[in-house]
C-alpha cells in the first residue's frame, strides 16, 4: 500500500504513486497495489498506480523560469520524451479525499500514471479510482492516465482499459474532465481503447466526459484507429448549475478524430432540477470546438448501438453521434441509438458542417435537417462513408476496427 499524506508547507508540488516521478518506465507489471491519502493544499498534484508523473526530472512541466532554463540548458541536443513502454497495472487501486482550494494548478490522477509524454502498450485492467473532491479547482481522472503532454511531438501508441472502474465526487464549482482511457489529450492517440469500463460521477458544476477522452487541447495532434465500446457513464447533477459536454467516445475535442469506434456504451445523466442544467450528450462526441488554427474534427468513425439518457429537458441535446458542433464531421455514422430526454436528434443539431453521413433510422428528429442517408449496407459504409475495409470489418449487427482483434492477448 502506498500513502499519501504529504504537507510539506515549503513544496509546492506533490507526486504519488509506486514512483513519485520517473524519467523512464519499461517493462513491468503491477498487481495488487493500493494507493490511499488525502491530496494536500499544493499547487499542483499528479498521481497514479505505476507513477504520479512521467517527467523529465529537473523541472515539473510547466511553463516556469525553470523548465525555460532546462530547455536553453539542453538546446542543440536530442533528447527523448519521458516515456511509459510495456506496462500493465492489474487489480490495483486509488482511494483519495480532498480539499484542495488552489486556485491555480488543478490535480491530476491517472489509473496508470498523473502526467505522460510517450507512452506504449501500457493497459489497466480492473483497476478502480475513488475520488471526492471539494474546492473550487476542477481536476482530471482517467483510468489510464490523467494527461498527455504534448511537448516535443508526444504520443501514445497500443495502449488500452480493460474493466475499469471510477466513482468522483465533486463539490465544487471547477470543471472535472474525466475519460474511460484519458481525460484531457494534449498528444497524438493511435490504436488504443477502453472497453466494458463504469464512471459515477456526482457533480455541483461542470463537466466534461467521453468513454475514451473528456477533452483534448487545441494543439495540432490527432486520435486515430481507436475505439470506447461496451462503457457505461452515469452523472448525477446535485445542484441547479450542473452543465458540460458529454460522449460515447469524446467529451469535447479542439483536434481530429480519424477512424474511431464509439460502440455499446451507456450514458445516463440524472438530476432533480432538470429544468436548470444543460448538458450536451451524444452516442460519439458531446462537443466540437474550433480556436485559432485548431479545428474540431471527426471523420470516418461510428456510433453504433450507444445507449443516451437526458433527464434534463428541452435545455439539453440527447444525439446519436454529436451534441454541438462548430467544427466539421465527415463521412461518418449512426446506427441502432437508443435517445431519450432533451432535444432527440438521430445525427445531432442541424450544422452546415456535416456532409456524407449516415444514420440506419428516422425515429428521431432533424434528420431531413442535415445530409444524412438512411442507408446501412455494407456498399453504403464503404462506398459513401469512404470506410476502406483496411480499418473495418463490417457484418450486418456491427462493426468493429480490425486493429483490436489481437488487443490484449
Amino acid at each position: 500500500m502506498i500513502t499519501t499524506n504529504y504537507d510539506d508547507p515549503y513544496a509546492d508540488y506533490q507526486y504519488a504513486g509506486f514512483f513519485g516521478m520517473i524519467k523512464y518506465l519499461t517493462n513491468t507489471t503491477f498487481e495488487n497495489v493500493k494507493v490511499r491519502g488525502v491530496i494536500a493544499n499544493k499547487q499542483f498534484e499528479s498521481i497514479g498506480i505505476a507513477a504520479g508523473t512521467l517527467n523529465w526530472l529537473g523541472y515539473t512541466g510547466e511553463d516556469t523560469e525553470e523548465h525555460d532554463e532546462f530547455l536553453e540548458k539542453w538546446q542543440g541536443y536530442i533528447m527523448p520524451n519521458p516515456y511509459i513502454k510495456n506496462v500493465v497495472v492489474k487489480n490495483s487501486s486509488i482511494t483519495l479525499t480532498s480539499n484542495h482550494t488552489n486556485s491555480d494548478y488543478p490535480t491530476y490522477i491517472g489509473g496508470i500514471a498523473g502526467i505522460v509524454y510517450d507512452a506504449e502498450n501500457c493497459i489497466a485492467e480492473n483497476c478502480e479510482i475513488s475520488y471526492k473532491k471539494t474546492g473550487n479547482q476542477g481536476f482530471y481522472v482517467g483510468s489510464v492516465f490523467g494527461r498527455s503532454n504534448g511537448y516535443l511531438n508526444s504520443k501514445i501508441i497500443s495502449c488500452g482499459a480493460e474493466n475499469t472502474q471510477m466513482d468522483l465526487e465533486y463539490n465544487g464549482s471547477g470543471t472535472l474532465h474525466s475519460g474511460g482511457f484519458i481525460a484531457y489529450s494534449g498528444s497524438e492517440i493511435a490504436d488504443s481503447y477502453t472497453i466494458g469500463g463504469s464512471l459515477t460521477a456526482s457533480i455541483t458544476s461542470k463537466a466534461n466526459i467521453g468513454g475514451f477522452v473528456g477533452g483534448t487541447t487545441s494543439e495540432e495532434h490527432s486520435i486515430i484507429n481507436c475505439m470506447s465500446k461496451d462503457n457505461s457513464i452515469t452523472i448525477l447533477g446535485e445542484t441547479s448549475d450542473c452543465r458540460g459536454t458529454i460522449g460515447g467516445f469524446a467529451g469535447y475535442s479542439y483536434i481530429e478524430i480519424l477512424n474511431c469506434l464509439s460502440s455499446g456504451n451507456t450514458v445516463s445523466i440524472n438530476d432533480t432540477t432538470p429544468t436548470s442544467c444543460s448538458f450536451n450528450c451524444a452516442g460519439f462526441v458531446g462537443g466540437l470546438y474550433t480556436i485559432g488554427m485548431s479545428v474540431g474534427s471527426v471523420a470516418n468513425s461510428l456510433s453504433i448501438g450507444n445507449n443516451i439518457s437526458n433527464t434534463y429537458g428541452d435545455s439539453s441535446g440527447t444525439s446519436g453521434f454529436y451534441g454541438t458542433t462548430a467544427g466539421t464531421i465527415l463521412y461518418s455514422g449512426v446506427k441502432d441509438a437508443t435517445l431519450s430526454g432533451g432535444q432527440t436528434d438521430v445525427f445531432g443539431p442541424r450544422s452546415a458542417s456535416i456532409s456524407s453521413c449516415i444514420a440506419d433510422s428516422a425515429e428521431y428528429g432533424n434528420e431531413n435537417d442535415l445530409s444524412i442517408i438512411n442507408e446501412w449496407d455494407e456498399e453504403t459504409i464503404v462506398d459513401t462513408l469512404h470506410l476502406s475495409k483496411t480499418y473495418w470489418s463490417f457484418s450486418p449487427e456491427k462493426i468493429i476496427l480490425t486493429e483490436f482483434d489481437s488487443m490484449g492477448e
